[in-house]
């Protein structure tokens, strides 16, 4: 018998480590480089 729990508890898990990495990066770029600014035209 196959395990889904188990296999949707790995999907969510690398799916907010994915999306949390995404923000970590989004937001490092802003201190990397200052002239990158969020939200401003």
């Amino acid at each position: 018998m196959r395990d889904y729990d188990v296999f949707m508890m790995d999907t969510i898990f690398y799916t907010f480590v994915g999306l949390l990495a995404g923000i970590v990066v989004d937001i490092s770029y802003g201190f990397i480089d200052p002239r990158i600014r969020m939200g401003e035209k």
